[in-house]
């Protein structure tokens, strides 16, 4: 199974994505963060195969700067 971390800001739009990518099998193992901060938890905790990042995801510059 292929892992992807979706980080975004808008629940609907993660939401959406997943919907889209895991079509049909549901081979799909997704990780969500809504914050630059739980972003950088979750790649630091897990292993991810790719992610999807949201580039003007709330905060100064992205709130990549923490």
């Amino acid at each position: 199974m292929k892992r992807l971390l979706i980080i975004g800001d808008q629940e609907v739009v993660r939401e959406g994505l997943k919907g889209i990518l895991d079509e049909p099998h549901g081979t799909m193992i997704f990780g969500e963060a809504g914050t630059a901060p739980h972003a950088l938890q979750l790649v630091q905790e897990q292993d991810w195969d790719a992610a999807i990042l949201d580039l003007s995801l709330g905060g100064d510059g992205g709130g990549w700067n923490c």
